[in-house]
């Protein structure tokens, strides 16, 4: 999921074997938005197809789009990862979600026409840019591309169903594995390895997601690690038992760790945050 520079993934991309470079591999065709990234900016005005279409590429802890902006497109992330996170009138930040190489974001403008979080990019990135005014003139148009949108919003909806499930159990292990397995779940879908991967994420931002505290991600990771059902060198992630790792994350298998403390999310700062 890691890249080497920025530049590499415009320049590079058309000639690289994509099964060897995963990282690049062409969204065409297994792209579940295809329809709608390839033909949206079709329902467009030339001038404003040049200036809004094409792809983007994003640096380390650059922002996508913010918090009241006004919602122009959504973007499939075609390599890298970002955080979409939301900020209180207190101004304390939650991560509310982590998205990956073939996944949509941009949804949270779409009630308001105005983006209510901050998607920032962990490291280096790259999206395709889809004007919104196009996906909906064409769902209006093209009943299967209709379709596939509302697929796609439901995907969202599910998940957000499902993390306060997570979020609610007292147990850290089974919080942390949970995490793990469905981010594996999600490379695996997106047609990436589901077994050896890059966490670009933090520690203390895995934590602020989850709603514990640093210390007990730490800890978790490593008696995961002890107990040989991950293998873990710097931010490189190997799981060598996921159907253990399955089982603690339903609740299913002993517990490595005893309850946590419900914490309430708390100011950070990513940035200063050590891995």
């Amino acid at each position: 999921m890691t890249i080497r520079h920025a530049t590499d993934l415009l320049e590079d991309e058309p000639h690289r074997d994509t099964r060897s470079h995963p990282c690049v591999v062409s969204m065409r065709g297994a792209c579940p938005i295809s329809k709608l990234c390839s033909r949206s900016a079709d329902t467009l005005d030339a001038s404003v197809t040049s200036q809004k279409t094409g792809r983007r590429i994003l640096h380390p802890k650059e922002s996508l789009y913010r918090a009241g902006d006004r919602l122009e497109n959504l973007y499939l992330l075609r390599s890298g990862s970002l955080k979409v996170r939301i900020t209180s009138y207190e101004g304390i930040e939650h991560i509310t979600s982590f998205a990956l190489p073939g996944n949509v974001v941009g949804y949270d403008g779409i009630g308001t026409g105005l983006h209510e979080c901050d998607a920032v990019a962990l490291e280096h990135s790259l999206v395709c840019v889809i004007p919104f005014s196009g996906v909906l003139t064409l769902c209006c148009r093209d009943s299967s591309a209709n379709r596939v949108f509302q697929k796609l919003m439901a995907s969202e909806a599910s998940y957000c169903r499902r993390l306060p499930l997570i979020l609610n159990h007292s147990k850290s292990d089974v919080r942390i594995a949970h995490f793990l397995a469905e981010l594996a779940a999600r490379m695996q879908r997106n047609g990436y390895s589901s077994r050896e991967f890059a966490l670009a994420m933090t520690r203390g931002e895995i934590a602020n997601h989850l709603g514990m505290k640093h210390e007990t991600v730490s800890r978790i990771f490593t008696k995961l690690h002890n107990a040989r059902i991950l293998e873990i060198s710097r931010r490189q992630l190997k799981i060598t038992n996921i159907d253990a790792l399955k089982k603690i994350g339903k609740g299913l298998a002993p517990s490595l760790s005893t309850p946590v403390d419900h914490l309430p999310s708390r100011r950070i700062r990513p940035e200063l945050t050590t891995f």
